[in-house]
């Protein structure tokens, strides 16, 4: 008797198991599809390229084990790779998405590091220009100059918007830029320095 109930009760636990293995694990797929999703919102194209492919290559694999159960009789589909693949999907997206937020980080001290190393160059350039040498043919040089100047403080501060606003790529491009236009600064100052010394020495 207790034999009998012993194959009855595995019987039981076995259908059961085939049942939950033959059914389309449809909350598990689209909790992987939003996964995916979230991973591209947050900017993983930019940010994390490479985690970004790992998490479609995992949703690759799970669509393709879904189209292999789609082709088989209904009575004969089982789900319980497609389950494991969706999980996969959904563990591999969590990953990308940590890489992301810690790539934005990285891009933000980046970017916040070169907007302090061109304001620290203004302010070394600004008394340079101030000081630049004078005289007949120069007063026209020295009105570029002081225009290209004003250009670069307000680069800056467009640069400080845009970090602050989270656009990490503007806010390094337009640090790169006045950092780029200071340094062009300063070496027509120091040339035309190096013209006055010439000159005065002869």
């Amino acid at each position: 008797m207790k034999t009998r109930m012993m194959f009855a009760l595995a019987a039981l636990v076995a259908a059961a198991f085939v049942a939950g293995c033959s059914e389309m694990p449809t909350q598990q797929v689209q909790d992987a599809e939003a996964a995916l999703q979230a991973v591209e919102g947050a900017g993983a194209a930019q940010y994390a390229p490479e985690e970004l492919t790992a998490v479609n290559e995992a949703m690759g694999k799970l669509k393709a084990e879904l189209a292999v159960q789609a082709d088989k009789p209904s009575l004969l589909r089982r789900y319980g790779t497609a389950t494991e693949l969706a999980l996969a999907v959904r563990q591999t997206a969590d990953a990308a998405l940590t890489e992301v937020e810690a790539a934005k980080q990285r891009a933000h001290d980046a970017a916040q590091a070169r907007i302090e190393a061109a304001a620290g160059l203004l302010e070394v350039v600004r008394p340079m220009l101030a000081n630049a040498p004078r005289g007949k043919g120069s007063e026209a040089d020295l009105k570029l100059l002081e225009a290209d100047l004003m250009g670069v403080e307000t680069t800056l501060v467009a640069a400080r918007e845009a970090l602050a606003a989270g656009d990490l790529v503007a806010a390094d491009a337009r640090a790169t830029a006045a950092e780029t236009s200071l340094g062009d600064i300063k070496a027509a100052i120091e040339a035309a320095q190096a013209l006055q010394a010439q000159k005065a020495g002869r």
